[in-house]
């Protein structure tokens, strides 16, 4: 190492640090998620991007999305922090709007609903205090600034079980917001505070500096042009010093930053109730009440005759789905049990012989203890279980009736312990991963002859913990240092040295990037392991238990569809839709799905005559007649709906040819798959692509087909299709519900030839058993604009030309006469 080398990395890594003090680098956003207060409503197109950052002390919205509160609709005020751009606070939601006080940079605008539904405006003059928003008094309504009432607004719009929100346009931002419940104190989050730019800039400039020798004396030795020297093990040995010292800071900092900025101080408060509350499908009671996994939560529970009830203790981490599931049944094919949830994977444990089964009608008295990374369950003094798992601190308790009732009362959820309780977890884990990395030095170090080029290649990995982004900056370190480490080793060891950084770079990404699959529309088709594998389930609980139908559907993870069930009132028509993307509203906000425009149209059509109908968009994304055929019944159904509408068909046609997920649930419903019948499976996936692919091709084109290829891609997958589709009808009929079918549209072309068989076999199940079938295809083809995003999902006006027909049909065939 020369003075020059030594120069070079100090001014480039002082120029590392200045850059990183400024304080736009988007580099330092990050993922901003309030579990528990607020559901995100985005506005604009759906996906796996994020939808809210934190960047400079402010949360930022990347599109136009909604802060619902749907948790809390009694507030007594409701303030956002010195907002920018597009910030409104609305009473009601977008559907149904009370009021929306927009907040721009020069003034306020209050906008109103008139008595005939039209928008009312008042301006307002821009207040000068940094906290904005309302309170709601005995006088009504008025501007609340900095804390202290201003002008009065007039009267409170708010009606029982309205919802709060707070919208937010594209690149609007906040430092925070507030909210006061009618009872309570203020639940506050606040961003706007000093953040570490000093030791961000420092981190940066020694990562600069060191990375800059380690390679200088890398190339020199590579290249043969001097021997190796004691200066080289410098750099490397810092670097390694400083990953271990920079992860333990770094895991701390991020979780007590998650810790504040998600549930806040307030969080300690212990929750508690005496009054009986029931849980049935589609009502679940939520908390979130502590700060990390350190709590308490004791309660006494009833279960009813064949009723399954889960009590989730979940993490906060919005990039995973992470859990433990406490499992009661008093139902005979549905056993109690502890389950640790990773994803996509359910690691379980059965309850004691005792605990199995529960009697019905039987008090029982649950506790369960988180304490650092383990959880304890107890029931009525007896050991249930434990799990460990150390990633559940600040997250929610939710009880979730999968199927029947089940009262609690006698609740009591109470903090135990401080953010720093999970301090010796961090200290283990991180000293697990520094000997994992030293073993791995050690066995480099022999296979080189204690080379210094065998440790330089440690250095990239210390940017793995560099504060901002640290998921880019993994990949990146993680790639760079197996690039060095091929580059450095040669000769005999050179192969397996190689498997080793590959196996160590894997290994990495691996933990990094645990959590659900993000949502993409073109990888529907394709089973991954952990959707065929996995421990048996009963067939009625296929919805909830199994990675196939838990893959994408939110209603399992957060008990809510895409809009909010309440309880039905006597004499309301509840319209349930069912399907998959399209019907959910990919790309397009709530308000304009088919389903709210169906309200909308009902409504209109029917006027004051008519009773009052609701429709909720119960749509899953990646759903087909099978994956949704369980949840039909045991979660749609006990809703209680009168109508209930299924668009099914183009997942049907480009998943079921390819998987038979039918005869895959019949084989999870028994004795499982093995691992050989694992790997077989995903074998025969690979190979029926491929065959798929051609049949597909060749029917486009006109090409005759060969007759075991249409048996194998038309004549079975639509027989599975009506099938499950006759499953739903008998379902609904015993339910005393009306089913209607939609034949699900799609842009038109070529994919309509692949269709045909799944709309004939739609067909003759709607004819068969005198339902409803509405086609809205042709409807579609003949409008003007564009009315499909993309070959399936429609576009704002495709899903109001879907509202226009189906509301013409349900009229027309008298399945809403009073």
């Amino acid at each position: 190492m020369t003075v020059r080398t030594l120069l070079v990395g100090l001014v480039l890594g002082a120029v590392a640090a200045l850059s990183v003090e400024q304080p736009a680098t988007s580099a330092s956003e990050a993922h901003f998620e309030a579990p528990g207060l607020v559901t995100v409503v985005p506005r604009g197109i759906q996906g796996v991007a994020r939808d809210l950052t934190r960047s400079g002390g402010r949360i930022r919205a990347v599109r136009a999305l909604d802060m619902v509160f749907a948790w809390l609709p009694d507030a007594r005020a409701l303030v956002v922090d010195n907002p920018k751009g597009d910030v409104q606070l609305l009473l009601g939601t977008r559907a149904d709007v009370r009021l929306i006080l927009h907040i721009d940079d020069d003034e306020l605008t209050l906008e109103r609903r008139s008595g005939e539904g039209a928008p009312v405006r008042q301006t307002l003059p821009r207040p000068s205090g940094s906290s904005v928003g309302f309170v709601r008094d005995a006088q009504g309504l008025a501007l609340l600034v900095d804390g202290s009432v201003g002008q009065r607004l007039g009267d409170d719009p708010l009606q029982p079980g309205d919802l709060l929100c707070i919208g937010l346009g594209k690149g609007a931002s906040i430092t925070g917001f507030a909210v006061t419940p009618a009872q309570g104190e203020a639940r506050r989050i606040n961003l706007d505070r000093e953040n570490s730019k000093s030791t961000r800039a420092l981190w940066a400039g020694v990562c600069t500096l060191l990375g800059v020798l380690s390679l200088v004396s890398w190339w020199a030795l590579a290249a043969g042009k001097r021997a190796p020297c004691r200066s080289d093990w410098v750099p490397a040995l810092a670097a390694s010093a400083l990953l271990l010292i920079g992860a333990l800071d770094d895991l701390e900092e991020r979780n007590r930053s998650r810790f504040e900025a998600s549930v806040g101080n307030w969080a300690t408060k212990e929750v508690s109730f005496e009054v009986e509350r029931e849980i049935v499908p589609g009502r679940t009671l939520s908390f979130h009440p502590r700060r990390d996994a350190d709590a308490r939560l004791e309660l006494d529970i009833v279960l009813e005759p064949d009723s399954v009830l889960d009590v989730l203790v979940r993490g906060d981490d919005p990039s995973s789905d992470r859990g433990v599931i406490v499992c009661l049944s008093t139902a005979e094919d549905v056993g109690c049990e502890l389950l640790l949830n990773r994803g996509l994977e359910l690691l379980r444990s059965p309850a004691p012989d005792e605990l199995l089964h529960l009697s019905p009608g039987t008090r029982y008295r649950l506790r369960i203890d988180t304490r650092g990374p383990e959880t304890r369950v107890r029931l009525n003094k007896i050991d249930f279980g434990r799990t460990w798992d150390w990633d559940l601190r600040a997250g929610r308790t939710a009880f979730h009736a999968l199927r029947g009732k089940a009262v609690v009362s006698e609740f009591s959820l109470a903090p135990t312990g401080e953010p720093e309780d999970i301090r010796p977890h961090l200290v283990r884990w991180v000293v697990g991963l520094g000997a994992l990395i030293a073993g791995v030095l050690v066995l480099l170090l022999a296979m080189q002859r204690l080379s210094p080029m065998a440790l330089l290649w440690i250095w990239p990995l210390a940017a793995v913990v560099f504060p901002g982004s640290p998921d880019d900056s993994l990949v990146v370190g993680v790639g760079v240092a197996v690039l060095l480490l091929f580059m450095s080793c040669s000769g005999a060891w050179m192969v397996p040295s190689w498997l080793l950084g590959g196996g160590l770079a894997a290994l990495v990404c691996w933990s990094s990037t645990e959590g659900p699959p993000d949502y993409s529309p073109f990888q529907l088709s394709m089973m991954t392991t952990a959707d065929i594998g996995g421990a048996p389930v009963p067939e009625r609980l296929l919805w909830a238990r199994h990675p196939l139908t838990r893959r994408f559907n939110g209603y399992v993870r957060d008990q809510t569809f895409r809009n909010y069930p309440v309880s039905k009132q006597r004499g309301d028509v509840r319209i349930i839709s069912v399907g998959s993307s399209s019907t959910f509203g990919y790309g397009v906000p709530n308000e304009h799905t088919w389903s709210s425009r169906l309200a909308v149209n009902l409504a209109t059509k029917l006027g004051k005559s008519g009773r009052n109908i609701e429709v909720i968009n119960a749509g899953t994304p990646g759903s087909t007649s099978v994956r949704i055929l369980s949840a039909v019944r045991e979660v749609i159904l006990p809703l209680e709906p009168d109508i209930v509408i299924v668009s099914l068909g183009f997942n049907d046609h480009s998943i079921t040819v390819m998987d038979d997920d039918a005869a895959h649930f019949r084989a999870m419903t028994g004795a499982g798959l093995s691992w050989w019948q694992v790997l077989l499976a995903q074998g025969n996936q690979w190979m029926r692509l491929r065959a798929r692919s051609r049949y597909t091709n060749a029917v486009m084109r006109g090409i005759p087909v060969d007759a075991d290829d249409v048996r194998r891609f038309s004549e079975e997958p639509s027989a599975i299709f009506a099938d499950a589709l006759q499953q739903m009808v008998d379902a609904a009929t015993a339910a005393g519900a009306t089913l209607v079918l939609v034949a699900e549209p799609c842009k038109r072309g070529d994919d309509n030839r692949l269709l045909e068989p799944f709309r004939r076999a739609m067909a003759q199940v709607a004819v068969s058993n005198g339902v409803l079938l509405v086609e809205p295809q042709a409807r579609l083809d003949q409008a003007p604009g564009a009315v499909f995003l993309d070959a399936v999902h429609p576009t704002a006006l495709g899903h109001y030309l879907m509202a226009e027909v189906l509301a013409n049909a349900l009229v027309s065939a008298g399945l809403l006469a009073p």
